[in-house]
């Protein structure tokens, strides 16, 4: 899933050209909610 930058509507990947709400080309990945916690060796 893609998120709109301007109003944060979700899109899927076949949409990914233009927002069909507002027509805004740019987009970022939805990520999970949680933070990874890596320990270094």
């Amino acid at each position: 899933m893609w998120i709109c930058i301007k109003c944060n509507k979700k899109i899927t990947s076949a949409e990914i050209i233009k927002c069909p709400s507002c027509g805004y080309r740019l987009f970022r990945k939805e990520r999970p909610p949680f933070v990874k916690n890596v320990q270094a060796v």
